[in-house]
Parts: structure tokens; C-alpha cells; sequence
């Protein structure tokens, strides 16, 4: 559905460091979510893609950017 060269955003992955836990994504479908997209999007040949934490004063959290090969 989109060209090459084309970047995805995903906002608010890393849930606050929850995303690395498996133990709490089995109690949160947005943290099993968020799981999910970063493992495809990994196994995915067809894109490049990252996971970037951010730190703000509010607390930290991330986005996923992927680039279509």
C-alpha cells in the first residue's frame, strides 16, 4: 500500500520500558500489541525499521520508525 522509500511512524511503543518484558505484556494487550508490531516489523524484509526511546519531563517512552525498502 505504499511506495519505496516511504517511512512509517509508530508512536508510544515502548511503554514505558514495559516493551522489553514479557512478563508484562502477557497482562497488557497494548504492551503484547506493541510486541507484535516490533518483531514483524524485524522479521519483515521489506523494511529497515528501529524502535527510538525518548525522555521528556513527562517520562519516557518511544516510537517505531520504518523505511520501505
Amino acid at each position: 500500500m505504499v511506495r519505496e522509500r516511504t517511512c512509517i511512524y509508530v508512536d508510544n511503543v515502548v511503554r514505558q520500558g514495559k516493551l522489553a518484558s514479557a512478563e508484562a505484556a502477557k497482562g497488557d494487550r497494548r504492551i503484547d500489541g506493541c510486541r507484535k508490531l516490533v518483531e514483524n516489523a524485524g522479521k519483515d524484509d521489506r523494511v529497515e525499521a528501529l524502535v527510538l526511546q525518548t525522555v521528556s519531563e513527562k517520562n519516557y517512552d518511544g516510537f517505531l520508525m520504518a523505511v520501505v525498502k
